[in-house]
């Protein structure tokens, strides 16, 4: 005889549901879309991680619908030709880079399944190094423009070995490790001034971007549950102190219906909610 377990009450599972659903954690799991008037600046920040071109660049394969650049390989194109261009003669003439990538600690393993993994985990991390570095080479070019081809191929090779040291090892802090790299290069050829200037602008745009993550997540919360001014103050504040960079996802899912708000946004929010709630009970907020 094969015994089952017990089925669970049908009276009870309405509580279970109920338990389930309620709070303020159950609803950051699906949070309101964020007010239009947020759109438009979160619109325009959404794109500082891509490079400006000031051309399309000729189509001459597909391969997973991205454009590719003659002669580039799939996928690790800049996308940008005051980049690209500088490298288009030497692209093809290097041994594979798909190789170069590949290879690392235990290549000759037997453990097909292991090793297929380890291969697509360090694709995965080679191509979020790709983008973070074609969002710093735009902004080279940006606050650069002068720069030779001889100088912005020696800074665009040093970013490429970055992502190459980033795919082989697993950095921790990829987009730092392409930024020291882009930064060592970027001074030899162009001197500190423009490695400040470089830098200066990061801090600024991602300065932008925090300010307009912070007002996405407040107005998602704010739909909701009808914040006053002090409790949008308070959850502001809240995410000031307790902020993650991580949390700048919100800006590239600001109207994605259903969206997910990142781990750890929920807490926060809860956090600043309760204590804005305690200061008013106790007379020192704004009621």
């Amino acid at each position: 005889m094969i015994l089952a377990p017990p089925p669970v009450p049908t009276s009870k599972v309405p509580r279970l549901r109920a338990a389930c659903a309620c709070g303020l954690v159950a609803w950051l799991a699906v949070a309101a879309p964020a007010r239009a008037d947020h759109w438009e600046e979160v619109q325009e920040l959404d794109c500082l991680d891509f490079v400006e071109v000031d051309e399309v660049p000729a189509v001459t394969g597909k391969r997973n619908t991205v454009a590719l650049l003659p002669g580039a390989e799939p996928g690790w194109e800049i996308g940008d030709p005051w980049w690209d261009d500088v490298e288009s003669g030497r692209v093809g003439q290097e041994r594979d880079r798909d190789q170069a990538r590949d290879a690392g600690p235990d290549a000759g393993d037997g453990r097909r399944p292991h090793e297929q993994m380890r291969r697509r985990t360090a694709r995965q991390r080679g191509q979020a190094a790709m983008n973070a570095l074609r969002g710093d080479l735009s902004l080279v070019r940006q606050t650069s423009p002068a720069l030779d081809t001889t100088a912005r191929a020696e800074i665009l090779a040093a970013g490429r070995r970055a992502v190459d040291e980033i795919s082989a090892a697993p950095f921790t802090t990829p987009r730092t490790h392409v930024r020291d790299s882009l930064s060592t290069a970027l001074e030899a050829q162009a001197g500190a001034g423009a490695v400040a200037s470089w830098k200066r602008e990061i801090d600024q745009r991602s300065e932008r971007r925090h300010r307009a993550a912070i007002a996405v997540i407040v107005e998602a919360v704010d739909q909701s549950h009808g914040l006053d001014d002090c409790q949008r103050a308070a959850v502001a504040e809240g995410l000031v102190q307790g902020w993650q960079n991580s949390w700048e996802m919100v800006l590239r899912h600001a109207q994605r219906p259903g969206r997910s708000l990142p781990s750890g946004v929920a807490n926060c929010v809860a956090q600043a909610l309760g204590s804005a709630a305690s200061s008013q009970r106790s007379g020192d907020g704004t009621p």
